[in-house]
């Protein structure tokens, strides 16, 4: 069955549509080009805006990825001055996939270099797997990851912290956001117990959203002139959302535990172990990532 999910970029705001294929592996690729299992060393979270326009003011947070070889019909590396293809803004897409235990997967990226942020959810591409027919363990079988040491990685306040499992203990992922007294509205904890059924009922429908002031900085730096706060979660001085309501009382929290199981998944397979992010973001999840790459 083939299914597709079109849209624009959140930063770049190209249009793009994404598929996804049978694979033995999870794995990207973009226009047509040959699929590249998923990694820790493909990623680079932040710090490279040249594919959304070079915008030299504004950071932009998200993971994207490096995937070597030749470019693709669109001649990204032109874009770009590296070679290979960019697949930007994968978080969401590979947060559903884990979400779901889909991990014989092939997300096809076509006229990208982003994928579509659709509601800033992970929804979307919850329902896109629905549509694709594609069954969990259908494709291939995906040994989890066992984690056998306590594991951190650490910048300033915020910190990740991957321990083992004890004898009857199932695996688990929890998120505590904080963003200090300056918003005390904006902190909770999010957890996910692993499963899909709870993946899709409370994490899924969790958006990405930004402060006011952050979305003002953007825009003036020339970022999201395609949006409005009514298709982003905008969060005003107060807490309150702009033009805009809440799906959840804390979803900022489990928009970010969303975040998280995304860029963990970069390592291609569940984690057996408990995972606990404070305040961290996707540079240190990729930081994470290649941490327990290492450690198995």
């Amino acid at each position: 069955m083939h299914a597709e999910f079109a849209g624009l970029g959140l930063f770049g705001g190209k249009a793009a549509r994404l598929t996804l294929e049978p694979a033995p592996v999870l794995s990207v690729r973009v226009d047509g080009g040959r699929a590249i299992p998923v990694s820790p060393a493909l990623a680079q979270a932040g710090g490279d805006t040249a594919w959304a326009g070079g915008v030299p003011a504004q950071a932009i947070r998200n993971t994207t990825l490096r995937l070597p070889g030749l470019p693709g019909p669109t001649g990204q590396t032109g874009q770009t001055g590296l070679p290979g293809a960019v697949f930007a803004t994968c978080e969401h897409v590979l947060s559903a996939l884990a979400g779901m235990s889909m991990w014989g997967v092939c997300v096809h990226l076509q006229a990208g270099p982003e994928v579509p942020i659709g509601d800033g959810s992970a929804l979307p591409f919850v329902r896109l797997l629905r549509q694709s027919g594609l069954r969990s363990g259908a494709h291939a079988s995906s040994e989890p990851l066992v984690v056998r040491r306590e594991l951190r990685v650490q910048e300033g306040q915020a910190s990740i912290v991957v321990r083992p499992l004890r004898a009857g203990e199932a695996r688990s992922m929890r998120y505590d956001i904080d963003y200090g007294p300056s918003a005390p509205w904006l902190a909770g904890s999010a957890v996910w117990d692993g499963s899909a059924e709870s993946y899709e009922r409370d994490i899924a429908p969790a958006r990405t959203f930004s402060l006011l002031a952050e979305a003002q900085r953007a825009q003036a730096a020339g970022l999201f002139a395609h949006l409005s706060p009514k298709d982003m979660l905008v969060l005003g001085d107060d807490g309150a959302p702009i033009d805009n309501a809440l799906r959840f009382a804390d979803e900022p929290a489990r928009h970010k535990l969303l975040d998280l199981i995304g860029d963990l998944a970069l390592l291609g397979r569940p984690i057996a172990g408990h995972v606990h992010a404070v305040r961290s973001g996707h540079a240190l999840a990729a930081r994470c990532a290649t941490m327990l790459a290492e450690h198995a």
